[in-house]
């Protein structure tokens, strides 16, 4: 189960989410989890519900091939360089 992305991404986001501290690391992304950043959208809510977090807080920057859903059921904000 330690292979799922998310596991991944929290473990990673874990700064982020018990102090806020602003992260940023890069991931590689397949076709496949289109649940990708439910389980992190989701330890979020718990500790700060709606409001979530500051903008800017955690920075995923993934490398690879997506679907169209990547990300569907994620809270996300979306910046575009």
């Amino acid at each position: 189960m330690n292979d799922v992305l998310d596991h991944q991404l929290i473990d990673n986001a874990k700064d982020a989410i018990e102090k806020a501290t602003p992260v940023e690391f890069d991931f590689p992304i397949r076709n496949n989890p289109s649940d990708c950043c439910a389980m992190l959208s989701g330890e979020i809510a718990r500790k700060y519900g709606s409001a979530g977090l500051p903008e800017n807080t955690i920075k995923i920057h993934f490398s690879g091939s997506a679907g169209q859903s990547f990300g569907a059921f994620g809270a996300w904000y979306y910046a575009y360089a």
